[in-house]
């Protein structure tokens, strides 16, 4: 008896493709330096269009901006020294990545107080914070100053100026830095007035209250508002 033959598969055909665009003169006039800086202009914003947590798992660079990170962070744990932290910080260039298992009701606000004028953003991504430290030499000094102002929002000193020397209007509140001294600045028609002149005296005192980092070799000349009752 015969064995069929099996039967003998046909052959694929080739799949349409379609013609590649045409490459531009533009393009094709570039030499390799050129093509090598377009190239990297390209990537570059491709990888500004990424969200923050994908930026950090391509990002290239050390961990240069960890340890002025990981200063501020510091404050918002009040951790000191050696001690153990209670979060996990990695940078990778000027992208970071924050973790910590305690609750973020302990920590969500006071950190964006903190990292005022140290960040350009922030954003969460599954377990994580991920942010952009702001690489403007004045940003540290922006975030010192931000401190003081919500200390000063807050302070119960400020609250006894109201009570006791009352006064129309506002004054201004200004910081300079004179040989690594922060000096301050009233502004206003009440500058001199009993209710500036206390005024005066709270934020000098929380100046004193907090010390100056070391990386904060800035003071941007910006006028804080401050209400007189």
């Amino acid at each position: 008896m015969q064995t069929a033959a099996a039967p003998v598969p046909a052959h694929p055909q080739p799949k349409s493709v379609a013609p590649s665009a045409p490459i531009p003169d533009a393009i094709k006039k570039l030499d390799r330096a050129a093509l090598d800086d377009r190239l990297r202009k390209t990537e570059a914003a491709i990888f500004d269009l990424l969200p923050a947590e994908e930026q950090f798992d391509v990002a290239a660079g050390g961990a240069e901006n960890e340890p002025r990170a990981r200063a501020a962070i510091d404050r918002v744990f009040g951790t000191k020294g050696n001690e153990t932290r209670p979060y996990d910080l990695e940078c990778r260039g000027d992208v970071c990545r924050f973790q910590t298992d305690l609750p973020s009701t302990q920590w969500s606000d006071a950190i964006q107080r903190e990292l005022v004028g140290f960040t350009r953003d922030m954003a969460l991504g599954g377990d994580a914070v991920y942010f952009h430290v702001e690489l403007d030499p004045e940003a540290q000094g922006t975030g010192y100053e931000g401190r003081i102002a919500n200390a000063l929002s807050a302070s119960l000193a400020l609250a006894r100026c109201h009570r006791d020397q009352p006064a129309d209007g506002s004054v201004t509140v200004a910081f300079r830095l004179v040989d690594r001294r922060v000096e301050v600045d009233i502004a206003g028609p009440h500058a001199t007035d009993p209710a500036g002149s206390c005024v005066r005296k709270v934020v000098e005192d929380l100046v004193s209250m907090t010390p100056l980092p070391d990386d904060v070799t800035v003071l941007p000349t910006i006028d804080w508002p401050v209400p007189l009752q």
